[in-house]
């Protein structure tokens, strides 16, 4: 149920941006204030028909770890990324290979169209491991057994940064869709965040168990939301972890 909810909400994704297009081609159908925004922020970048490819890794950037969890909603890859480069980075490129038992290739995140946060981590700080989960991946034959993580180049992120508070998230059982992650944040800078993304991991001695994510389509400047995330993997009896790295950086004060 969660899968099929996670890919759904892909599809919806991709509506917009489709209604977004119409928008600005043929004025012929209406868009929200916050999307067009983001149109115009993004360029024609926003509609770029090509799929991630990274040419080039990032020598200032580290992949610590890579893991695959697996359960009957579907399979999702951590992966934890170190920065060494002299400031922090935006919008960071994350190729994914994921592999069968053999080593072979069965899937990776290059398909046209993806999700920016299936693609990249909006924010990589200096000196700092984050973890960055994808929770949508969906091999064309096999099973998952492991993943390699290519991280292209990034621009730097100058100026002062969005502060993002995460409250302690609570495990809650869903009817639907299983355990939850449930919590609040706070948007703790004078910039509005859009399709702000939360990771959860779930640890046990150590070893990643569970990983997933949220997606809050819109924080403003200095007020509060909900989270709630849903898990590839078991959370319960595990310690979890969150974390938001802001999406939006224009006017961060």
């Amino acid at each position: 149920a969660a899968h099929a909810r996670l890919r759904a909400r892909g599809l919806r994704v991709r509506a917009v941006a489709l209604c977004a297009i119409s928008v600005l081609a043929l004025a012929g159908c209406s868009s929200t204030e916050d999307k067009a925004a983001k149109i115009v922020d993004e360029g024609s970048s926003a509609f770029e028909a090509k799929g991630l490819e990274v040419t080039r890794v990032n020598r200032d950037v580290t992949v610590q770890d890579t893991q695959v969890i697996r359960d009957q909603n579907g399979t999702a890859v951590v992966v934890v990324l170190r920065s060494r480069a002299a400031t922090p980075l935006q919008d960071v490129p994350v190729a994914l290979d994921v592999a069968d038992r053999s080593g072979t290739s069965i899937w990776k995140n290059d398909a046209s169209g993806l999700e920016g946060a299936l693609v990249s981590i909006p924010l990589l700080p200096r000196g700092t491991s984050i973890s960055w989960v994808n929770d949508q991946v969906l091999p064309v034959s096999g099973t998952a057994a492991s993943a390699k993580a290519r991280i292209g180049d990034a621009k730097p992120a100058r100026g002062a940064l969005p502060k993002i508070t995460l409250g302690e998230p609570k495990l809650e059982g869903d009817p639907v869709d299983g355990v939850a992650a449930r919590g609040e944040l706070v948007n703790a800078s004078r910039v509005d965040q859009r399709d702000l993304v939360v990771y959860g991991l779930a640890r046990k001695g150590g070893e990643v168990v569970a990983a997933g994510r949220a997606i809050v389509p819109r924080v403003r400047a200095g007020a509060k939301a909900r989270y709630a995330i849903f898990f590839i993997g078991d959370p319960r009896g595990a310690t979890v972890e969150v974390s938001a790295p802001p999406t939006t950086l224009r006017g961060a004060g």
